[in-house]
């Protein structure tokens, strides 16, 4: 009897052993992560290169007014898709990311045109350019100043913000 009681007692303790009762983090890359109990793939953040989890193939995820959202347009064989941790993925047709967006940031990718009006964070610091001779730039007028943003030069007011002539990188 106390033989089976000691047994009873010792797979009741290794049923609620806290190895068992944990389930492994989510690791991105590995399909059977989330069938272990493991973080859900559709919350864990994608990194370029990354395979998104199939139900991000479905078409309830494709970004199809990227336009709106000032996202780049996207090349051949590519669409943009959103996830449940605040991104934009450009992926592929195999669902591989290309490219990652936050959603937060998405207004840095756009295409800014003349006219339009620069937010305060973008007219300062890493964005101004200092050698514009170098980039085959005209001289800034008095009051101006050329910004380097999304592959694109714009010339801004420096008080205001307007763009007032926009050049793409490479021309």
């Amino acid at each position: 009897m106390r033989y089976v009681l000691t047994l009873a007692l010792a797979t009741a303790a290794s049923l609620t052993s806290p190895a068992l009762s944990k389930a492994p983090p989510y690791q991105p890359g590995r399909p059977d992560a989330h069938a272990e109990g493991g973080h859900p793939p559709q919350h864990a953040p994608w990194l370029k290169g990354d395979k998104v989890p199939d139900v991000y193939q479905e078409s309830q995820y494709t970004v199809v007014d990227w336009q709106r959202r000032n996202l780049p347009a996207p090349a051949r064989g590519h669409r943009w898709v959103r996830n449940d941790s605040h991104q934009y993925g450009l992926i592929t047709e195999n669902g591989t990311v290309f490219e990652v967006v936050p959603q937060s940031d998405h207004q840095y990718m756009r295409r800014w045109t003349h006219g339009e009006r620069l937010p305060l964070a973008l007219r300062d610091g890493d964005y101004i350019v200092t050698g514009w001779q170098a980039r085959q730039l005209a001289p800034p007028k008095r009051g101006y100043r050329w910004v380097h943003i999304n592959n694109q030069y714009l010339l801004i007011n420096r008080v205001s913000g307007r763009i007032a002539k926009v050049t793409s990188d490479g021309q």
